[in-house]
């Protein structure tokens, strides 16, 4: 995947986001901004989640990760931003 890509926040993304505080919260920003632009931006780690299809991760910062559901609506594709959560938790 290359090129420009849409996404859609969650109520969970949101919470999850209010909950982990600012220094995360800026990381998760820029992570976004740089997806937004070019998912294949080797330090994102974007991937497929394993295990569960449609689903894809993407990394902010060592201990944080992006969960992300590809949808589609009358516009196109776009990935729902599933949640946010320490790395271990979104793999368990």
């Amino acid at each position: 995947m290359t090129g420009p890509v849409r996404t859609k926040p969650s109520a969970r993304f949101l919470k999850s986001l209010a909950k982990i505080g600012q220094p995360v919260a800026s990381r998760v920003a820029t992570a976004l901004e740089r997806f937004h632009a070019a998912p294949e931006t080797p330090g994102l780690n974007f991937e497929a989640f394993k295990n569960r299809p449609g689903f894809f991760t993407i990394r902010v910062g060592r201990n944080f990760r992006i969960l992300l559901k590809a949808e589609s609506d009358e516009d196109g594709p776009y990935f729902l931003l599933a949640d946010i959560a320490d790395h271990d938790d979104t793999y368990s």
